[in-house]
């Protein structure tokens, strides 16, 4: 999960520590400078479209690698085009998509617009959540916004009958951290959703429960496992019933002490409200944005880290090279058209997987992700762009040892051959050299596939069952595009005893 060029301290075992991961990124903003660049203690008011350009302003193109809006649209405006048009109009006329009275050079003239942000710089600490009157409010205009503010703060628990009746506990998987498993001992659990956190939760917890229950609205039929063999595998849960009773949509009835809600979380950006500019329920889906990325009719204002279910940093990574290169206009960027081509057709994906264009799923990728990056790439394709600081002398070895060896398709030494990119210069100049760099970004994206999927065969089927995948650690040859796999032993993962590696 490491951005690329900078990988996680050799010591680092392969699965890390919320600590680990902090300290790693502590030091990628130390390596580069991005303390200056980082205002502590504010917090974003509101967004807004300032103003759209001039006619025939060409101070501030987004887009292509000529300059110009897209290589397929005309950035020239008609007669009645809109110009200098103010906050409140322009987010009230060009906020959630295309009036029907709009031409399209009208419509894509918005892309251009500058971004009014004002935020509240805080007298008190960051953490002080409360405004103060002592506070500063600041209005700043901008040619571009990217919003980074994640999706892991607004939680989201189901609407479920008779939950006001129930007399037990009731937690949200974010707030597992604070009692840990001590608030847990001999306690009849129950963990509604069965994906990551529902099914960590519930193998820890399970070592000191009397019995955890892990609701999971695609599992058909009821099983029980787990290491202590107190984890029941159940199907959907229908409602609560009187002080301490769950009932499955199989009609079965048990009673529970703690509910903890693994359901996931909103999408919330409270700054947006009002504008206009996202369609509701905004809490589900980000809409209308191209690629979980760029805002189809403003593309200056992006999204990055909206997909779930990846492998988070190296996506993050990518997606804000597609932004830089869109910014500077030296990306391969679609036209609107185009945009709006992608968005019907994620609508149509939809609804053909039967959950409709607004449903929760629209961001998850899984498995799907490696192909999304691959195309962020090609977004990103202009030369200077990509790959900053990623050639093979800053990709040493992974952790671990062993000698499981596994071949990546079409893996090769590109990424351990930093003299390429100058060999390229002298053959061909700047667009090989750079056409080197993408083969060996993509290279780099066929070995962390491959160790995704393996990390993913290896995880156990059953909720809370045995977490040997979690001891799997990782070394990486660039030369070969190889990995092997050892296994760390429990005492040094933190898990207990120690254990001979296996590999």
């Amino acid at each position: 999960m490491s951005y690329f060029g900078f990988p996680f301290p050799e010591e680092t075992q392969s699965f890390s520590s919320h600590a680990q991961v902090l300290d790693y990124l502590c030091s990628y903003a130390d390596e580069h400078d991005l303390h200056p660049l980082i205002s502590l203690g504010c917090s974003v008011e509101s967004v807004r479209l300032a103003s759209l350009p001039s006619v025939g302003d060409s101070s501030h193109t987004f887009g292509s690698v000529d300059g110009s809006l897209s290589s397929s649209e005309d950035s020239s405006l008609g007669e009645g085009a809109v110009t200098g048009t103010d906050t409140a109009a322009a987010a009230g006329r060009h906020g959630g998509g295309i009036d029907q009275g709009q031409s399209k050079a009208e419509v894509e003239s918005t892309t251009l617009g500058r971004w009014e942000v004002v935020y509240r710089r805080r007298s008190a600490p960051a953490a002080a959540a409360v405004a103060d009157d002592d506070d500063q409010v600041v209005a700043e205009v901008f040619d571009a916004v990217c919003v980074c503010s994640g999706h892991f703060d607004e939680t989201y628990t189901p609407t479920v009958a008779g939950l006001d009746e129930f007399q037990g506990t009731v937690m949200h998987a974010r707030e597992y951290d604070i009692p840990g498993v001590e608030a847990f001992v001999g306690k009849r659990v129950l963990c509604v959703g069965a994906r990551s956190s529902g099914t960590d939760i519930a193998r820890e917890i399970s070592s000191v429960a009397h019995a955890v229950h892990v609701c999971d609205r695609s599992n058909p039929v009821n099983s029980k496992g787990g290491e202590r063999g107190n984890v029941w595998w159940r199907t959907a849960l229908e409602k609560f019933e009187g002080a301490n009773g769950v009932r499955f949509k199989n009609g079965e009835l048990l009673e529970v002490d703690t509910v903890v809600w693994c359901t996931g979380y909103n999408y919330a950006f409270p700054f947006l409200e009002g504008s206009g500019l996202l369609t509701a329920p905004a809490s589900k889906r980000v809409h209308p944005v191209f690629e979980h990325l760029f805002h189809v009719y403003h593309p200056s204002l992006s999204f990055v880290g909206l997909p779930q279910s990846i492998v988070t940093f190296p996506l993050f990574e990518l997606q804000a090279n597609a932004v830089a290169a869109a910014i500077v206009g030296r990306a391969s960027f679609p036209s609107l058209a185009e945009r709006e081509q992608w968005l019907r057709g994620e609508d149509d994906r939809l609804r053909e997987g039967g959950v409709g264009p607004s449903s929760r799923g629209a961001h998850v990728l899984g498995g799907r992700q490696w192909e999304y990056l691959r195309r962020l790439l090609r977004i990103a394709s202009g030369p200077g762009v990509l790959g900053r600081g990623s050639t093979a002398e800053n990709h040493p070895p992974q952790r671990g040892g062993g000698d499981e060896g596994s071949a990546v398709p079409n893996a090769s030494s590109k990424e351990a051959s930093p003299s390429r990119g100058a060999a390229a210069a002298t053959e061909g100049g700047a667009q090989q050299r750079h056409q080197l760099e993408l083969e060996r970004l993509l290279n780099v994206l066929n070995v962390k596939e491959a160790i995704y999927n393996d990390a993913g065969d290896n995880r156990p089927w059953f909720p809370g069952g045995p977490d040997d995948y979690r001891r799997r650690q990782y070394r990486v040859d660039w030369d070969s595009g190889r990995f092997s796999v050892s296994y760390a032993d429990r005492k040094a993962n933190g898990e207990g005893p120690s254990s001979p590696a296996a590999s």
